[in-house]
């Protein structure tokens, strides 16, 4: 195979990536049939629209850290549905990134699949509020993402069940939002190890509505989750995502649009350097033989054949 063939298969290869991506721009992570699946946590579990609750994400001008914070755990919290059934085809709610959103982690996912057999998680907020739905954790991590864009310091609480969000308040003290349920709970977490009860009335009061059981039955479910036993605050979300992970959802979709372009380089190069020796071949030949007076269907043909003659002379 020579170069000429390997740049426009090359070229050929680039062309189908960068046509995914373009597919993908017009194509959403979110499938609308999650707003109607009766296995959702809660009933009505989605009320916010993906465009208005990417505009609401935005601190206000005169909105305190506190405010600002309640409004994002209930923001997160009416804009995903709790839920991740592992009876779901990985490609029905897109648990698995498809291949026209992302191929780089598409393929990444089926050559290095999540240990636990789940769906990638998503540490992008503005991806993770579009997809629509998850568990505890990925409410958390869309929350997080969200709260340091406005430079609001947010760590991750895993308990044994469940995962939350710690807040640095003004004052520097620490608090517990749950943005799975939409609560904030204004106690630190070693004050609630100390007493789990506290918690149960922030969760009975909460705005969400169980598609079973009733409010109390997961409001004391929850607060044994808040048991000492185990409990662990995360400085950083790659201690539970893994660096490895965050750097390959933040890096590919930018290298997504890199590589289909430097395949089709080297062919946008040899079609220009092509052009241009035709046209000075062309410029060339017409000079002189316009004072020899031949004829301008001669000169195609000349300049047909002598770059037929200087191929041939290439390959030789």
């Amino acid at each position: 195979m020579n170069k000429n063939n390997c740049i426009n298969i090359l070229a050929i290869f680039g062309t189908f990536l960068l046509l995914i991506c373009v597919f993908g721009q017009f194509k959403s992570l979110r499938n609308p049939s999650i707003l109607f699946d009766n296995k959702c946590l809660f009933k009505n579990d989605i009320i916010i629209d993906y465009g208005r609750a990417i505009s609401k994400c935005i601190k206000l001008e005169q909105e305190s850290n506190e405010d600002y914070v309640k409004r994002i755990s209930k923001l997160v919290f009416n804009s995903m549905a709790h839920y991740w059934n592992d009876d779901t085809e990985d490609n029905y709610y897109q648990r698995r990134i498809p291949l026209w959103e992302n191929y780089i982690m598409y393929i990444a996912h089926l050559l290095f699949p999540p240990n636990d057999g789940m769906g990638y998680e998503l540490v992008d907020y503005k991806k993770a509020l579009e997809r629509g739905f998850g568990l505890c954790s990925q409410h958390s991590l869309a929350a997080i993402d969200i709260l340091k864009s406005s430079n609001i310091e947010a760590r991750l609480v895993c308990l044994q069940g469940h995962i939350v969000v710690t807040v640095l308040s003004d004052d520097l003290s620490w608090y517990i939002i749950d943005p799975d349920f939409g609560i904030v709970i204004p106690f630190d977490l070693e004050t609630i190890q100390n007493n789990i009860d506290l918690v149960i009335p922030y969760y009975i009061n909460g705005e969400f509505t169980p598609a079973s059981n009733t409010k109390e039955y997961y409001a004391k479910r929850i607060s044994k989750y808040y048991d000492r036993s185990g409990n662990i605050i995360l400085p950083d979300i790659s201690c539970y995502c893994g660096r490895k992970d965050i750097w390959l959802q933040k890096g590919s979709y930018a290298l997504k649009w890199f590589f289909p372009l430097l395949c089709i380089i080297p062919f946008l190069f040899k079609y220009y350097f092509r052009t241009r020796n035709y046209q000075a071949t062309l410029n060339g030949i017409s000079f002189s033989k316009y004072r020899a007076g031949i004829s301008p269907d001669g000169l195609k043909s000349l300049v047909k054949n002598k770059n037929t003659d200087i191929s041939t002379s290439h390959q030789c």
